[in-house]
């Protein structure tokens, strides 16, 4: 058994966000076989970092957390003016500092605790390369990291400091063969330290009486996740409205919270956040998941879809998608809104072809994302950092004394 740290810049059952769920679920697994404890932050949103929990020893689902405070929460009005400069390929260094605290987490204690007591574990998991916990934390105890970098294509990700700390990391698990692309186009990641994991898909418990609760009386196309512009919801509406005009044979339901406005329409069904339960009854009734996000590691939505045998529809240009429609033929691209009003029209019309792709897509989860392979994939990854021994150079003889350096 190896004393194991998993980091990721917000925990808790309650905390949303797929790379959270993805950190929750591994580090629950790992605690079976391994002494694991979480170190994140107080925060439970990420639009300012604010402290939520009490900072100090907690436990989620019977796995040790260890809170930090952020005692600087995020200006979102500073952040947003800095972020579009990013965005607009400002790279001047001034610019990338000031990216970088305003991004935050800013949890100094956090990364003391990893300077001075990360030699005390054998294997350290950074969740998500985008946030300062990882950017921070990962230089100190590089040797021994495991990184899972939950890797979008989008601007931030091009900046200088990214590019000088990520490869350090002594061994990376990948989500898709896509992200593991994108990270060797960006950075100078080194071979035959990684491997492909991604995450394993449980059928969920369905609630079979929830689309009749909600009224979902007709077929309908579902979206499940955060409401919001980052994940392609503006898009989606405006290609489903457009639809509409000459098609309603099938509604749009909208399960998860809000970030932006959607429109009164009889054939949108706003549903708000779910049990899970819930939300896997109404999936289950679905005659397609629609997925509109552009910048996805890996879409555990995607995969919950296949799993309960319900088809895709999702973009053509969102790489990691397009990925797992290829190799599963459980769904359908479309470009724009004409491609997407065919799509839809064809899974309306036609209840063998949903029923085919659903039955690929099933498969397709079943043999490449079950928790098996995932866990010999984290345990292959602990042992190559544990027997590797490598400490990192911020360290002064294992002893605590580390320098400290800026990514």
């Amino acid at each position: 058994m190896s004393r194991i740290a998993v980091v990721v810049q917000r925990y808790g059952r309650e905390v949303g966000g797929g790379a959270e769920t993805h950190a929750r679920q591994v580090a629950e697994r790992l605690n079976r076989r391994h002494d694991v404890t979480v170190l994140t932050t107080c925060a439970r949103d990420y639009l300012t970092w604010a402290d939520h929990y009490p900072a100090g020893p907690d436990a989620v689902g019977g796995v040790a957390v260890l809170r930090f405070p952020v005692p600087i929460p995020r200006d979102p009005h500073q952040f947003h003016a800095v972020h579009v400069r990013v965005v607009a390929g400002d790279r001047d260094p001034a610019t990338e500092r000031r990216f970088l605290a305003e991004q935050g987490p800013d949890t100094p204690a956090l990364i003391g605790h990893l300077h001075s007591h990360g030699h005390g574990y054998e294997a350290v998991i950074f969740f998500t390369a985008l946030y300062g916990t990882t950017l921070l934390g990962l230089p100190p105890v590089a040797g021994r990291s495991i990184l899972v970098p939950t890797l979008h294509d989008e601007a931030p990700m091009r900046l200088a400091a990214y590019r000088r700390v990520l490869p350090r990391a002594g061994f990376v698990l990948y989500n898709t063969p896509e992200e593991r692309a994108l990270a060797r186009r960006l950075y100078p990641m080194p071979e035959g330290r990684d491997a492909i994991a991604g995450i394993g898909v449980t059928p969920a418990t369905v609630d079979t009486g929830a689309a009749r609760r909600h009224r979902l009386t007709r077929p309908y196309l579902l979206y499940a996740g955060r409401i919001d512009r980052d994940k392609g919801c503006p898009e989606l509406l405006q290609n489903f409205l457009a639809m509409t005009a000459v098609d309603s044979r099938l509604d749009l339901v909208l399960v998860g919270s809000a970030a932006m406005d959607v429109p009164a329409h009889p054939r949108i069904h706003l549903l708000g956040y779910l049990a899970n339960g819930e939300v896997a009854g109404i999936l289950s009734c679905a005659t397609a998941a629609v997925v509109p996000s552009r910048m996805e590691s890996l879409s555990m939505v995607t995969l919950e879809a296949m799993a309960a045998g319900v088809p895709v529809l999702v973009p053509s240009d969102s790489p990691v998608l397009v990925g797992h429609v290829r190799r599963s033929s459980g769904g359908i691209l479309y470009d724009d809104g004409y491609t997407f009003a065919e799509a839809s029209r064809m899974l309306a019309e036609r209840p063998e072809l949903v029923a085919r792709l659903g039955a690929n897509g099933r498969r397709y989860v079943a043999a490449n994302f079950s928790w098996e392979r995932v866990d010999a994939l984290y345990d292959l990854a602990i042992d190559r950092v544990t027997r590797a021994g490598r400490v990192d150079g911020a360290v002064s003889h294992g002893n605590g004394s580390d320098t400290r350096e800026e990514p």
